[in-house]
């Protein structure tokens, strides 16, 4: 069985390029499978030269790089001959975000979907379907199997597209052991985007009145909007902000460190009590039941998760009692992270709690061998609801 997985040339990948760096080594740990990366682009060359999947870390974030395949005219027949040796290409994003009307080989990229062999399975990573891939519905009749990397993804498509189910985070397991205490942890671990969904302002209102300090890692569009426009924020609450060069409040213990490689901050959680991700804490419709594999990985590290009531069932699979769950007021959250933090036994309780289930629920190789084995067998491909498809970029109903 050989797989082919695929992502656009995004400068920062994030989360993506730590998923499909684990789900490449995953494969590749199957005794039937062979899988190799591709990058996508518009280049007028291929790179086909042989060479191990690696994951980088630029000053832009973490990219991906073993093999690159461009839709350009000029080398388009080649990239579809390679990836014809392929029984199935996993494209781990829908399409490129930009279709540009007139743009020379702009909707050549649809080539690699139509006229390729392999079975296609397609990953929905984020929820803006309607805004970035409306023009994927033109290649949807080429694709055999579409999942949602999460609950809230997969619903983002559910106006156009019924989705397959869920791509749960697969997880190299014996990649993240480490020896495991809750004796001398200290210390909040916040690794997300710094976006405005992802509560980044609510969690700052609140951090200087927990009893454990925050190390926020990452950065993004709201650090700068902060940074900017409402820098007395960052007087109260940050101390060193190595993102910056900057000590904001000496008195402070919260610390942003910036981008960093990605084994440093699951490195961090060993030692951390709690890992935080406040998406959805304002209870927005479109963020309901978005997490990512930062939600999940300090679980393999029994730090106990920080999250809203939008992120566990209900809204995902994620059980209740393997989280710290915060609702209410500011106070009231400040409140239950403070009461539940200082109680070992109950931190305890929840990690071990987390620690099995993750281990039960994310096990890499029997997540991938099912969606493997559910391709493979599907007849049909997926064919777009509502009588509507997506051409040059607009929409238009039959």
């Amino acid at each position: 069985m050989k797989i082919a997985q695929l992502l656009p040339d995004i400068p920062n990948l994030g989360g993506l390029a730590t998923r499909t760096f684990e789900q490449w080594k995953l494969f590749n740990s199957m005794k039937d499978c062979e899988c190799d990366f591709f990058k996508i682009t518009k280049k007028k060359t291929n790179d086909f030269e042989k060479k191990k999947a690696i994951l980088k870390h630029t000053q832009y974030g973490l990219s991906l790089h073993q093999y690159e395949v461009s839709y350009n005219s000029s080398v388009i027949k080649d990239s579809i001959k390679k990836l014809n040796n392929y029984d199935i290409l996993w494209f781990n994003h829908a399409c490129p975000h930009i279709n540009t009307v007139g743009e020379k080989d702009s909707e050549l990229w649809m080539d690699l979907y139509h006229k390729t062999k392999g079975k296609k399975l397609v990953v929905i990573s984020d929820v803006y379907f309607d805004k970035y891939y409306p023009w994927f519905l033109n290649v949807v009749d080429s694709v055999t199997t579409i999942l949602g990397i999460g609950h809230g993804h997969a619903a983002s498509i559910e106006p156009y597209l019924k989705s397959d189910g869920i791509l749960k985070h697969p997880f190299l397991l014996k990649e993240h052991e480490a020896e495991l205490s809750q004796k001398n942890r200290k210390g909040i671990i916040w690794a997300h985007q710094w976006r405005a969904w992802k509560g980044i302002s609510e969690y700052l209102q609140l951090c200087n009145d927990l009893n454990e300090p925050t190390i926020f890692y990452g950065a993004g569009m709201e650090y700068y909007m902060i940074r900017k426009e409402n820098p007395k924020l960052f007087e109260r609450v940050i101390g060193e902000d190595k993102f910056s060069d900057k000590i904001w409040n000496k008195n402070s213990n919260n610390v942003i460190a910036g981008t960093v490689p990605s084994s440093e901050v699951l490195k961090s959680y060993i030692t951390a009590k709690a890992a935080v991700d406040f998406t959805c804490v304002n209870g927005s419709k479109k963020y309901r039941g978005h997490y990512n594999r930062a939600t999940l990985e300090p679980m393999l590290y029994k730090s106990v998760v920080i999250v809203p009531k939008f992120l566990v069932k209900p809204y995902t699979h994620i059980p209740n009692d393997c989280v710290l769950k915060v609702e209410g007021t500011i106070k009231d959250m400040t409140e239950t992270i403070n009461e539940i933090l200082s109680n070992k036994e109950l931190r305890k309780k929840i990690s071990n709690a987390a620690y099995d289930w993750i281990h039960e629920e994310h096990e890499g190789k029997k997540i991938l061998r099912s969606w493997i084995n559910y391709t493979m067998d599907k007849k049909e491909t997926i064919s777009a609801s509502n009588g509507v498809i997506a051409k040059k970029g607009q929409w238009w109903k039959n």
